[in-house]
């Protein structure tokens, strides 16, 4: 899977960024908050999207990946 977003969850925040062919464009850091990650995801535009994520915090992480699904993206 070539991933459209990749996500860092941390000890205090989650942090993503948007691939594109020159890097990593398009970041944002947010808090470990659903309501932060439905903004900042509106943003991203409509359509299903592909996550990679990475996590020091399993259970944050676990939550993300569901909340990504649940909306229709693939997450990883």
């Amino acid at each position: 899977m070539t991933p459209d977003v990749v996500a860092d969850v941390g000890n205090s925040r989650v942090k993503w960024g948007v691939c594109g062919p020159d890097g990593i464009s398009r970041m944002a850091s947010l808090p470990p908050d659903p309501a932060a990650w439905e903004a900042e995801r509106a943003r991203l535009g409509a359509g299903r999207l592909r996550w990679a994520v990475a996590s020091v915090q399993p259970a944050w992480s676990e939550r993300l990946i569901d909340w990504l699904r649940e909306r229709g993206d693939e997450a990883r």
